[in-house]
């Protein structure tokens, strides 16, 4: 199976038994439910969610909603008559009135509610008053008077703003990034002012940033809605006594972890710095970091703990995870192209926005002055506080604003050639190409012009002064490759040597940047032109051939792949000197025949290359460490995790005391699988994590292989049972894979793959078998009918039917992958004996005795004479002792459940060994041994709760069966607990 698969389990596993014993149906999530009031302030406990709606006045919760009663529309009010409402808030009315004396002019007319008059709220509203009396800023709404109506409500009357929401009137007006910034520069001068004069806004959102155009016809923003407003001095604060026990006032998609956490007390100017960056990352990607959703329909307990403790994507990857029209429009509403739009944000832009919404205060920004510095500083092309600390940062951004084009030629120069090249696939020989690459560079003059002139085409020579003003810091670096490379057969044309060296350096430039598609046709031409020379026998032509081979590979085009690999291997075999070069080759034509499923030929090679490999050896290592994985690849695929281990873990201690990243990166990953499929799910989740910061630090975050990643996490978390943290991992490695690799590529299917795992794990099996219907023609394509992964996806879809009590589907289904399989490999072949094991599963299932013990009978005989040890056997061994024990057969149940959980304890499959120890325990209840039983059980919850947690669908089973056992011990009060487990407290 290819990296990072999630194979539900399938018949012959312990959790097959998804509708009967060991294995409860999950319930389908349950969508909370929505407010009838929507716009009303609302009392919230832990489990009620919020109103839907991202755009709902600010939150008051844990008080009374207020009666909505107020002044009629044609009312005066001294000299003012009310025209219209503006807008509602916890306990004022804000009004649109018509000031007739003494000067003639349309304010806003804030007024208490009646029955809202107490000390407390009275004291909140002379708090916003004074609050806005202090600031005199031309983006604060001003307050020109305060009086009390005929009843005696306070009211005060306020500057009245015609405008849009900050984010609205950005996308009406199409503001592109540049303008966007600017506004949000200005906006934060305003906020500063306010806490110059001692003022927390606590609520800045769009809603309360208005945009109007100023005299000079430039869009100015208008703060508005000190409701909320906290003061730093003693004495207004001690006349600002609203934030009630048990209340959290704020809007919860901007508000910060202190603020959620409703010490306000401990709440500072920072706080709305963070609210300034979530309205600075929803400005440059249209989305905010949290679904408004997910916030919303959360109990408090549960908000709380994502404000304080999730962390949001990067901007540029919230925006990818949209689908194509959300981000296109997106994209549009800024004057630009999604892909130049998230490209923008990546390359140092969403540094801000991600620093001011840091969960710590002390890593945000100081002030909101510093916030606007940074953004002002990012306008002028100078080094972000919010950057990182590196020479190399800061020397690109004083050659930016200092040098000319030739110093800036030279240093992408260095980035084309010295950098990218290091993350392609090309490893072993990746350090000696790139210093000859740059060697050659240096020699060649026409080399230096193209990189010169071509590469900084934005940089106009004819026009730049000493300053380099026109080069644009934010220029992604694949937009200039793109416009270097689509040059290069016009600049070279009478240079075939030359051209071929410069689309080899770019060809692996794109493969390293996961551009796929555009590193085949630059590796293409360059072979093509070697060819024309005919030096495609040099051994530099010979290591472009394989690099062309492992892009097609990439791209499924295995049958070219493998020809271009066999022969390129016998050229290298019959050349002096070659030995390296020829085991890459031979490796990466092992890697390509197991992915297609033609294990019986890839072993054999990857074994016969480790022996020509010494793995002390420091230029052999990193051969020797990738060759390792290969085979412990194959190996985990079939079970035998142990073998899989040693090898993957020597690989991984190997390459990264010897600093081989690459190398270290691929062995870290398989450890990671192996972990993760031997039950070890801590472990896995632990490793991958330390993998993704690597590879973070190595290739950056938004990485294909990167994203890549956080598909693995994604399988891992689902079979932790921490299902909605799963999603996203997977929801974001998915949009990112499809537009990196393409919808149909073998990422894409792992990907869709492990979200239909997760389906099925939530029990939407209906979504489940729709999905693995999907995947499994994905894998058709891709890797023809006859491959073992898409035999593989055709196991998943055969129990998501039979889930279903889709039973003769399911059957049917299963007899032909079996018919395809031992065509394929081999009635003795590891996936052909899992089919049967698989069938005889389901016929015991539906008891069809007979023919179940047949089958599992016969497909055990082969598995323990050809792979004894494997967890494959012990899973089908584990079947026909759950088979027996139906049929009331429990001392040969007993045995083959004893040697079942000791095989799998000795593999290190340790969640397979706990359930397979919950059925265990089981039979030897119903055989009279109640005592053992409960030894057995309570192990297999131990090891489950500490696996899978305790929420687990499995807990309930093996707790079901300690009440059985205890029961019949007559151990009424240890029966009880575990009933009161179950939700059930009658005896």
């Amino acid at each position: 199976m290819p990296a990072a698969y999630v194979v539900i389990p399938t018949a012959e596993s312990p959790a097959f038994k998804c509708k009967t014993r060991l294995h409860h149906p999950c319930r389908p999530l349950t969508k909370s439910p929505r407010s009838s009031s929507a716009g009303r302030v609302r009392v919230m406990t832990p489990e009620t969610p919020l109103p839907p709606d991202d755009q709902q006045p600010t939150v008051s919760l844990g008080g009374q909603a207020p009666p909505r009663v107020g002044a009629k529309i044609g009312d005066a009010i001294g000299p003012f008559k009310i025209l219209s409402i503006i807008g509602e808030g916890g306990f004022g009315v804000v009004y649109l009135a018509q000031q007739t004396s003494p000067v003639r002019r349309r304010v806003a007319l804030k007024i208490v509610k009646p029955g809202m008059d107490t000390n407390q709220v009275i004291a909140r509203f002379e708090a916003e008053r004074q609050a806005l009396a202090m600031m005199s800023h031309p983006s604060i709404a001003r307050v020109f008077e305060a009086g009390a109506t005929p009843e005696g409500r306070p009211y005060f009357v306020m500057e009245y703003v015609k405008g849009d929401p900050i984010n609205d009137y950005c996308d009406r007006h199409k503001l592109d990034t540049r303008s966007r910034l600017e506004l949000f520069a200005d906006l934060c001068d305003a906020i500063q002012h306010a806490h110059q004069k001692g003022i927390i806004h606590r609520d800045l959102k769009p809603g309360n940033i208005l945009v109007t155009v100023d005299t000079r016809s430039k869009p100015q923003p208008k703060v508005i809605d000190f409701g909320i407003a906290k003061a730093t001095s003693q004495e207004l604060t001690a006349r600002t006594l609203f934030t009630e026990q048990g209340q959290i006032i704020g809007t919860p998609e901007y508000m910060s972890p202190e603020q959620a956490e409703m010490t306000a007390v401990d709440v500072d100017t920072r706080s709305d710095v963070y609210s300034l960056g979530v309205v600075l990352y929803e400005l440059l990607s249209g989305r905010l970091p949290f679904e408004p959703t997910t916030l919303r329909q959360s109990g408090l307990t549960e908000l709380q703990r994502i404000i304080r403790e999730d962390s949001p994507p990067r901007p540029s990857t919230r925006l990818m995870m949209l689908d194509a029209t959300e981000s296109d429009a997106i994209a549009d509403n800024r004057r630009t192209r999604r892909s130049e739009l998230a490209s923008s944000l990546r390359s140092e832009l969403e540094w801000i926005p991600l620093k001011a919404i840091r969960k710590d205060r002390q890593h945000r920004y100081g002030s909101a002055e510093a916030l606007a510095a940074d953004v002002r500083r990012y306008l002028d092309g100078h080094p972000l506080e919010a950057g990182p600390e590196s020479g190399l940062y800061r020397l690109r951004k004083f050659i930016h604003r200092r040098r000319g084009p030739v110093v800036a030629a030279a240093l992408i120069l260095l980035a084309l050639i010295g950098g990218v090249v290091g993350t392609s696939i090309f490893a072993i020989q990746a350090e000696t190409e790139m210093k000859r690459a740059v060697a050659e560079a240096e020699r060649t003059q026409r080399m230096f012009l193209f990189l010169n002139q071509r590469l900084l085409q934005v940089a106009d020579p004819r026009t730049a002064s000493d300053a380099l003003d026109t080069f644009r810091a934010d220029q992604p670096f694949i937009d200039v490759l793109d416009a270097a490379a689509a040059s290069i057969p016009v600049y070279f044309a009478e240079q075939p040597e030359l051209e071929s060296r410069i689309s080899h350096t770019v060809g692996a430039a794109y493969f390293g940047l996961g551009r796929f598609e555009s590193a085949a046709q630059h590796l293409s031409r360059a072979l093509q032109l070697q060819r024309s020379l005919e030096t495609q026998h040099d051994p530099e032509a010979l290591r472009l051939a394989t690099a062309l081979a492992v892009t097609q590979s990439a791209l499924g085009q295995h049958k070219e792949a493998e020809q271009l690999l066999r022969s390129t291997l016998a050229v290298q075999e019959q050349l002096p000197d070659q030995t390296i070069d020829a085991i890459i080759t031979a490796n990466n034509l092992a890697a390509l025949l197991a992915g297609v499923g033609r294990d019986r030929e890839a072993e054999p090679l990857l074994r016969s290359l480790l022996e020509q490999l010494d793995a002390t050896d420091p230029l052999q290592s990193a051969a020797w460490a990738r060759v390792a994985v290969n085979l412990s690849n194959l190996l985990r695929d079939r079970g035998e995790y142990d073998k899989a281990h040693d090898l993957s873990s020597q690989a991984w201690a190997i390459c990264k005391a010897a600093n081989h990243h690459d190398a270290a990166l691929t062995a870290g990953n398989s450890l990671a699988l192996i972990h993760h499929k031997a039950g070890r799910l801590a472990q896995a989740a632990s490793l991958t994590e330390e993998l993704l910061a690597m590879q973070e630090q190595r290739l950056g975050p938004e990485h294909p292989h990167t994203i890549d990643l956080h598909n693995s996490i994604g399988a891992m978390l689902t079979d932790l049972g921490q299902y909605a943290e799963a999603l996203k991992h997977l929801q974001q490695a998915g949009t990112v894979i499809d537009i990196a690799f393409g919808p149909g590529s073998e990422e894409a299917i792992e990907n869709k793959n492990n979200l239909a795992a997760w389906y099925f794990n939530v029990g939407r099996v209906d979504d489940a078998c729709d999905a693995f219907e999907s995947v499994y023609e994905m894998s058709r394509s891709f890797y023809g009918p006859d491959s073992r992964d898409t035999i593989f996806t055709g196991l998943n879809l055969a129990t998501a039917l039979d889930t279903l009590n889709r039973d003769e589907e399911s059957e049917a289904f299963l007899i032909q992958l079996q018919r395809t399989a031992t065509d394929t490999f081999g009635a003795a072949d590891v996936l052909s004996l899992r089919i049967n094991s698989s069938l005889g599963a389901l016929y015991e299932e539906h008891q069809r005795w007979t023919e179940a013990e047949e089958i599992l009978r016969s497909t055990l005989a082969v598995q323990q004479e050809s792979t004894p040890t494997a967890v494959d056997t012990m899973l089908t061994q584990n079947s026909l002792a759950r088979l027996l024990r139906e049929q009331g057969q429990y001392d040969e149940s007993l045995r083959h459940y004893a040697q079942a959980v000791q095989g799998l304890d000795t593999a290190g499959d340790r969640l397979s060994a706990a359930i397979v120890r919950g059925g265990y325990g089981h039979c030897l209840e119903l055989s009279g041994q109640p005592a053992k039983a409960i030894r057995h059980l309570e192990q297999s919850m131990a090891e489950l709760t500490e696996m899978l947690g305790a929420e687990s669908p499995r807990i309930t089973i093996v707790a079901e069966y300690l009440v059985a056992s205890h029961e019949a011990l007559g151990d009424e009060a240890s029966a009880a607990r575990y009933r009161a487990m179950l939700g059930d407290e009658s005896p």
